[in-house]
């Protein structure tokens, strides 16, 4: 990369410092010279400068990556938006290119899926893909990848890279998932029904979907509802001044401490185009979210919710928007996914109340607006859809406010992918320190992709557009110290006088309270290297198993302690037990109770726990972070790796903020205790 400036020499043309020249039709824009601009050093990388694109393309949302810019086009119009916002957008799309460029290299699953049946209707091809013939731990694994509107690649067990068939998953159910294909008229789809297929998850296609939105900006942009937005957020329009004092005509903020009811003030003042409410975890968030969900519902307002993490954080938002509100007048525009349902809402009603509120992704892309036209609901729900946000563009349908829960994990062109299309009011909820999004490339994360819009904010305003909240309501004070000083450099939340001496001896049943053996600390690290002898030697040693590892000594010890929490009074649905590995779940889950189908590497296992007790360990929740942690406040969690590393670990420098971020995200959802399992080096 080098820096050029421009030099104009006619309309026509404009001459480089290298003495490269670029033919640009029609150039009716004042000089915009001695500005320094990021261009490629080749003229044929010159080309793909967006910022010489103004003209509107049609993509075909199965299409591969966008060209570069063609200079041959005529009728280009001249550049119209800021500087400011073109050189952020230049970034964004050299990311995404180098980011869809890592995620080709995924490995296809090794399990082939039959196909039951062929749907052909008009525009559409779905194929009915049996899961019967996955182990339990395959479809565990299985699950966590192929969530309902996850993209795919298809390809038969004949492993013909020419018959390669793109698509996303459009429901599933325990023992089959939905997919829709792409349509193409050359193939007789009817010949699927009885061939096996093998599947892959197709990151590209959600970031293709991203850059194909990026190469319409310019004038295309300036007619979307979040524009303003955007102007003023970059400091390209008029600033609002500053509203002080707190509103006491909204019923509920007497439940509320002052910074929470200052922040609810001004997310439901719609004269201001951008509000950012930061909080350390347990400061409140989600429930001020609700608060104000429920506030703008019930003044008629058309809400657009964002919870971008995955399905199952909005399927328990909304669980808990409806114990606050009992009202169901909300419509999700992800599918449906009966096993995630399942996972998360106990009571039957309210599950086919979700199951009717769902609206198949096919369906948003073909007639989005009849749903959108209907008077039974006020929230719009999605996890996250680039096909969503094509069909509500194409539509010319917006909102009154877009608000998005966990911002801090929303990278910033995501931000402005759905504020430009949906809503020229924008409300954001997160924590950047917590779980930031993750990048594939060294050289996104050189060029901060994965940096949030909450994060710019934070920078770059004061309380004009910030609020922060005050209390911490969540953790005992011991579990916070280390976040504290990593992430928010002593300068977190005060500790409620609820949480202030909050600990496992509350919970103990009477009677055990003492002379017992339970380790009690909040905060507590189990260094193996201090075990001596043979036990350290053959315990700790980390085994394959299939595509996952495991060790003895840790799962061992995890089980021991988990077994006295629940001998000593603790609900299992209380309990977590954090382990990235599936093997070291499995392991695990069969230390504490013994199951006579397990696999021979588990077979001469001691049962850890009384019979009377280990029928209930199916309540116990073991797994990986982000799934088992979303919308959840366990009472104790316990983490172990299978590799004794550093904290953050990591071969490439990229993923090494994130793995530190990711500590901070498992501890701070910890009530009275969080044990983390580890070899200090």
């Amino acid at each position: 990369m080098l820096f050029c400036r421009f030099f104009i020499i006619s309309k026509n043309f404009v001459i480089l410092m290298r003495d490269e020249v670029c033919h640009i039709s029609l150039w009716r824009s004042i000089c915009l010279s001695l500005l320094p601009f990021e261009i490629y050093e080749s003229y044929s990388n010159l080309q793909s400068l967006s910022f010489f694109s103004r003209f509107h393309r049609q993509f075909n949302k199965w299409s591969l990556i966008p060209e570069p810019f063609n200079a041959n086009v005529a009728n280009i119009d001249s550049w119209s938006l800021p500087y400011v916002i073109q050189r952020d957008c230049l970034r964004w799309e050299r990311s995404l290119r180098t980011e869809i460029s890592m995620s080709k290299n995924r490995h296809w699953l090794s399990c082939p899926l039959e196909c039951l049946r062929v749907f052909i209707t008009k525009g559409n091809i779905k194929l009915l893909l049996s899961t019967k013939n996955l182990s339990k731990e395959q479809k565990s694994s299985f699950n966590v990848l192929m969530a309902t509107g996850t993209s795919v690649r298809l390809c038969d067990t004949e492993n013909d890279i020419n018959k390669i068939r793109m698509g996303f998953v459009l429901s599933r159910t325990e023992s089959f998932i939905e997919v829709q294909l792409e349509e193409n008229t050359n193939i007789n789809y009817s010949l699927f029904q009885g061939k096996s297929f093998i599947i892959q998850k197709w990151a590209s296609k959600s970031n293709i979907g991203r850059l194909k939105f990026l190469m319409t900006r310019n004038a295309d942009w300036e007619c979307l509802p979040g524009f303003k937005t955007m102007l003023y957020a970059y400091k390209c329009d008029k600033r609002i001044n500053k509203v002080i004092g707190i509103n006491s005509s909204y019923s509920h903020s007497i439940n509320f401490d002052h910074s929470q009811q200052l922040a609810i003030d001004a997310v439901l003042d719609m004269d201001r185009p951008l509000i950012a409410v930061h909080g350390a975890p347990g400061t409140g968030k989600s429930r001020l979210l609700l608060e104000c969900i429920d506030i703008l519902a019930k003044q008629g307002k058309r809400i657009f919710l964002l919870c971008n993490i995955s399905l199952i954080h909005l399927y328990r938002f909304l669980v808990k928007y409806y114990e606050l509100t009992k009202r169901t007048d909300f419509i999700l525009f992800n599918g449906f996914d009966e096993e995630l349902l399942n996972s998360c809402i106990d009571n039957v009603n309210l599950r086919k109340i979700f199951q009717n509120k769902s609206v198949r992704m096919d369906i948003t892309q073909t007639n989005v607006k009849e749903f959108c036209e209907r008077n039974d609901w006020r929230i719009a729900c999605s996890s996250g859809s680039n096909s969503l946000l094509d069909s509500f563009l194409r539509n010319k349908i917006s909102f009154d406010v877009f608000m998005a829960d966990d911002a801090g994990r929303i990278n910033e062109f995501d931000s402005w992918h759905h504020i430009l299309t949906l809503s020229s009011c924008a409300r954001l909820f997160g924590d950047y320190h917590n779980l930031p999004s993750a990048v594939q490339s060294i050289e996104a994360y050189n060029l901060q992709f994965g940096r949030s819009l909450l994060q710019r904010l934070n920078e770059q305003f004061g309380n004009e557009v910030n609020y922060y909240l005050s209390t911490q309501y969540r953790s005992n004070p011991y579990i916070r110290e280390w976040p504290n000083n990593i992430f928010y450099k002593n300068k977190s939340p005060l500790n409620d006088k609820t949480v202030q001496n909050i600990c496992i001896g509350e919970y103990l049943i009477k009677e055990k309270k003492d002379g017992n053996n339970l380790i009690k600390e909040p905060l507590v690290l189990v260094d193996i290297s201090l075990l001596n002898g043979e036990w350290n030697k053959q315990m700790f040693i980390t085994q394959k198993y299939g595509y996952s590892y495991f060790n003895w000594g840790d799962a061992l010890i995890a089980a021991a302690h988990l077994s006295k929490l629940i001998e000593n009074g603790f609900n299992p649905k209380m309990l977590l037990y954090i382990t990235c590995n599936d093997a070291q779940r499995i392991l695990t889950e069969h230390i504490i109770c013994k199951k006579n189908n397990f696999l021979k590497y588990f077979t001469n296992i001691t049962i850890l726990l009384p019979s009377s007790l280990s029928k209930n360990i199916r309540r116990l929740v073991i797994g990986k972070p982000i799934d088992s942690l979303i919308g959840q406040q366990p009472e104790v969690i316990i983490k172990s790796r299978a590799f004794h590393l550093p904290l953050h670990y990591s071969l490439e420098l990229h993923k090494k903020d994130y793995n530190l971020a990711l500590w901070n995200f498992e501890i701070s959802h910890a009530k009275r205790q969080f044990m983390a399992i580890l070899r200090k080096i």
